[in-house]
């Protein structure tokens, strides 16, 4: 693929006729019809076999890189399940080395990123912008294929401390150790939590575990005035928040 810079600045012409097949443009001129669209800001009108093959193109051929993208998304099905994917899962897709590795984890990294700048200052579940809390939450765990508990540290103004990996389950299952959640916001000096884990079978609902580990956790660190203000369900394409529906 050229430099951004070198890319000519005409749109392949297309030329239809009913019951005349398209032209086929090669690998080098459908990424650079695609690199102008993104240097023009118009990603809309990009498809996600176009933008995942922007995305591996940096260190492969233009023939490569689609033939990539076409891989993983015949193996993950969408791209958020790809940024989401462990590089270990992402290894067992022929022809992905570690730089493609690379570039898929750092456009996650910067999504997450982006959703964390978004983060309303005063995180409650009763707010209109508390959308911004599940959208974060969903970028860090959402598509995940196990399960992962998260725990947000909040300060005394509900902003964002830190979002930490407490605990990895298995594909329906993560186990949470109360002391040590409590024993990580003492040392952050947090004055609230929001837990945050995810169900890959796509169900919101909470287990009676979820519900009773949260009100345990809320009992002890109400002692030591910690606030538990909501334990977050997230799934690809749905939520439950503990606290919005009134089981904590």
């Amino acid at each position: 693929m050229p430099p951004l810079d070198q890319c000519p600045s005409p749109e392949p012409a297309l030329p239809f006729a009913p019951g005349l097949p398209l032209p086929a443009f090669s690998s080098t001129a459908r990424q650079s019809a695609a690199a102008r669209r993104l240097i023009q800001d118009r990603p809309e009108i990009l498809d996600e076999l176009e933008l995942i093959t922007l995305l591996v193109s940096g260190h492969q051929p233009p023939d490569k890189a689609e033939t990539l993208a076409h891989s993983l998304l015949a193996a993950f099905h969408n791209p958020a399940r790809i940024l989401a994917a462990t590089p270990g899962r992402l290894r067992t897709v022929p022809g992905i080395d570690d730089n493609v590795i690379v570039a898929i984890k750092t456009a996650q990294a910067l999504a997450i990123r982006h959703a964390a700048a978004r983060l309303a200052t005063n995180i409650n579940p009763m707010l209109d912008n508390y959308r911004t809390v599940i959208d974060y939450c969903r970028s860090r765990i959402g598509h995940k294929t196990h399960e992962e508990l998260h725990v947000l540290y909040l300060d005394r103004k509900t902003r964002l401390i830190a979002c930490e990996l407490h605990r990895t389950g298995t594909i329906d299952t993560v186990a949470a150790d109360l002391r040590d959640i409590i024993a990580r916001a003492l040392q952050l000096d947090a004055c609230g939590l929001v837990l945050t884990h995810n169900h890959p079978s796509g169900d919101p609902h909470p287990s009676p575990a979820d519900i009773e580990n949260t009100r345990k956790l809320k009992t002890a660190a109400a002692c030591l005035n910690i606030k538990v203000i909501d334990h977050v369900v997230i799934t690809p394409h749905d939520h439950c928040s503990l606290a919005h529906t009134g089981l904590i």
